[in-house]
């Protein structure tokens, strides 16, 4: 994090401080590859050292905050944390079974720089699990011949060949 002091306005300063960020993201994963993720300087003194995977993440933070301060002195929109969206239901365990299967399947894990479901955070996870349950659902409704039937005590109508519910159309 960059102390305020240093911090000056406008779109020149911030595109500098951004390119400085991304050098020192740069020169964290650099170290990573050379050295291994759990290895640190052994020239810091012990009560400062962190990890190689630490001092990423602090980099990739500043990143953000970088872009963040650059976006703004540009005017530009600041970007958006992930967020699941009110009204879009969490994924279930059999989402994330499936999501699970299908990122660490053989055809996927081919694909260059494809990244392994254990490598992703908890967000990553469920961002994939909601597209894949979301793409399964469009492919499902796309070749069914829904039979829509009212649900005993529930405002939605239910599908008895494929299992889908949708609300009524008002």
């Amino acid at each position: 994090m960059t102390d305020p002091r240093y911090m000056r306005p406008g779109v020149d300063f911030a595109t500098g401080k951004l390119v400085e960020e991304l050098g020192e993201l740069q020169a964290a994963l650099g170290k990573s590859i050379r050295w291994g993720r759990s290895s640190f300087n052994p020239e810091v003194p012990a009560d400062q050292r962190e990890t190689n995977a630490d001092w990423i993440e602090r980099e990739i933070d500043d990143v953000l905050e970088a872009i963040e301060n650059y976006r703004r002195e540009a005017g530009h929109k600041p970007v958006k944390a992930m967020k699941l969206s009110s009204g879009v239901p969490r994924p279930t365990d059999e989402d994330f079974r499936l999501a699970h299967a299908i990122v660490d399947s053989d055809p996927v894990l081919r694909i260059y720089a494809a990244t392994e479901w254990d490598c992703l955070n908890d967000d990553g996870k469920t961002w994939l699990a909601v597209i894949i349950r979301e793409a399964r659902n469009h492919l499902i409704m796309a070749t069914c011949q829904h039979d829509w039937r009212p649900r005993p005590f529930h405002l939605d109508l239910h599908c008895s060949k494929c299992g889908l519910d949708r609300k009524p159309r008002a």
